[in-house]
């Protein structure tokens, strides 16, 4: 007897998220009366009130010596679709406004070597995100590991290798410099006497 195979789960769909908040009655109230006179769902009302507040708060980056945005316009560079991402481009510009948890693992980034371009101070260009997304499966639980450690670190190749995570900076042989011996110059045979020099 065959057997039928039930139909492959859908993914959820993350076009919106859920978001649970506790106002008082009358705010409450106020919302409800603020959908009607617009004829909007609650739903559409918060996200209005959102979009101007978004348009009138500003976004201070002088401490990155570039001129102040507001929120609507900063978003437009920070919002990421991985989480990781938007706590680099976050990180990047205004590290104050990162949370404890979100500190110790930007800490950790940071200071990977391995995970950088380029040893100057980073920005979102200089990470690796071609090469280290597609292996973040393996890197996600050493971050976890690393930000629970009393003295906070970056990742070391040895821990990267271990874990499987390879890259192009790791696989690439180590050139040293090599400085050409001196050479004793030559002098040509016309001026080899310095009688023959017309001065």
């Amino acid at each position: 007897m065959a057997t039928k195979k039930s139909p492959p789960k859908k993914t959820p769909d993350r076009k919106t998220e859920a978001l649970s908040i506790r106002i008082d009655p009358r705010s409450r109230y106020g919302l409800e009366l603020l959908a009607r006179i617009q004829r909007r769902s609650t739903t559409g009302v918060v996200e209005w009130v959102l979009q101007e507040a978004f348009k009138s708060e500003v976004f201070d980056n002088s401490d990155m010596n570039r001129s102040a945005l507001h929120l609507d316009e900063a978003l437009d560079s920070l919002w990421q679709l991985n989480e990781v991402e938007r706590l680099v481009a976050l990180a990047i510009a205004k590290p104050q406004l990162l949370t404890f948890e979100e500190s110790r693992i930007w800490k950790v980034l940071k200071d990977t070597a391995a995970f950088w371009k380029t040893q100057q101070y980073p920005d979102f260009g200089a990470f690796r995100w071609p090469e280290l997304l597609p292996q973040w499966e393996k890197i996600a639980p050493l971050l976890s590991e690393a930000v629970e450690r009393n003295i906070v670190r970056g990742l070391t190749d040895a821990e990267l290798s271990a874990a499987g995570v390879t890259l192009v900076s790791q696989q690439r042989p180590v050139r040293r410099l090599q400085i050409p011996s001196p050479t004793r110059a030559v002098v040509p045979d016309d001026f080899a006497d310095d009688s023959d020099i017309p001065f």
